[in-house]
């Protein structure tokens, strides 16, 4: 029975079940139509409070896991990350279905991105999502029967050029020139080479051990974050060194601690650091390219030396075989290109003669 109050208003005190917990509330109102009126606008206030949108989940598994993904991968998918904000930030997570993951892949597709980049978008919602179903924001995780569209456009990897490839070996004692000099002759990434230390060089046994990795991420990203391992667990590994590359290498050890740095050291390079001494090499040898296409550069050596796939694969330290195999399919067909090109002109060449 509805109570009336000295102000001519009544009061009633009404129980909702949300999600299992009783909310008692008191409501106070003028006759039966102002009691329904309120009633529904509380209804409406309960049910906007229950809902979770996706963009506030995406914050929170970024926030939350910004510090544990390695500086490269960070890079890589904070892009994907951005994309799946735009897309869904203002439905709620629990309405995004598998079909809706599907058209965001397909629209990539047929926007030309690289299968690389659409993989990677993929494996960033399907994070997102693994997140949400941990800490019970939904039961299913939508991503988890979507496949990436076939055929996409794959990102051709651009080489140095012979000129460019010269320019390294030629110039070594050029300030910051055994960098360069170093990654083209083990295929180290960037920052595995950064973070080699003297103690990692072996000259008796001639090899090199790559154990970890230095990166620029969190709050200040000019300070290097050396992590106790490279990009993945294939990463850690023994690489040749080549004479020529140990020759060089025991001119610059002489006098050095063994827990320095080759490229630094008590510490390894600050970013800052790093991209001043790259771009005064590239200056000095006028050269365009990147450490990532030296090591690419490497993995034509190794195939134009006849290195077998599973053995390039443990020197390179890829994960999977494939990444090897579409390398060396990329340099196979590069090397066909320019045979074809060869023999044209040598054909043309000798049309005209007669």
């Amino acid at each position: 029975m509805p109570k009336k109050r000295k102000d001519g208003n009544y009061e009633k005190v009404m129980t909702f079940d949300i999600k299992g917990q009783k909310i008692r509330k008191h409501f106070y109102y003028k006759d039966e139509f102002d009691l329904v009126e309120k009633v529904n606008a509380f209804k409406t206030e309960l049910e906007e409070q229950q809902k979770i949108y996706f963009e506030c989940v995406a914050d929170e598994w970024y926030e939350s896991h910004c510090e544990e993904i390695e500086g490269g991968t960070q890079v890589c998918y904070t892009p994907a990350y951005k994309r799946a904000i735009e897309a869904f930030k203002d439905k709620e997570i629990k309405n995004i279905t598998s079909l809706d993951i599907k058209r965001i892949l397909e629209r990539m597709a047929k926007q030309k991105y690289s299968a690389q980049t659409v993989r990677v978008q993929r494996i960033v919602l399907n994070l997102i999502f693994k997140y949400a179903v941990l800490n019970e924001y939904i039961d299913i995780n939508p991503v988890s029967v979507v496949s990436v569209p076939r055929n996409l456009p794959k990102s051709k990897r651009e080489l140095p050029s012979d000129d460019e490839i010269t320019a390294v070996m030629q110039s070594a004692d050029v300030p910051f020139g055994m960098f360069a000099y170093l990654i083209l002759f083990t295929g180290c990434r960037r920052g595995e080479a950064l973070a080699l230390q003297w103690k990692d060089v072996d000259f008796n046994r001639k090899t090199i051990s790559i154990s970890k990795s230095v990166n620029y991420s969190g709050m200040n990203q000019n300070t290097p974050i050396l992590s106790p391992h490279p990009k993945s667990d294939a990463g850690i590994r023994e690489v040749m060194m080549l004479d020529c590359l140990a020759n060089r290498l025991k001119d610059m050890a002489k006098d050095k601690p063994s827990d320095y740095f080759i490229f630094g050291d008590k510490e390894p390079l600050t970013k800052s650091a790093l991209r001043k001494r790259w771009q005064k090499y590239q200056r000095e040898t006028n050269t365009t390219f990147t450490p990532h296409q030296l090591r690419h550069a490497y993995a034509t050596i190794l195939y134009d030396a006849g290195i077998d796939e599973k053995v390039a694969q443990g020197l390179m330290g890829h994960s999977t075989i494939q990444l090897t195999r579409d390398i060396y399919t990329h340099v196979r067909m590069d090397r066909k290109q320019a045979a074809a090109e060869a023999l044209n002109e040598y054909i043309n060449n000798k049309r005209q003669s007669i």
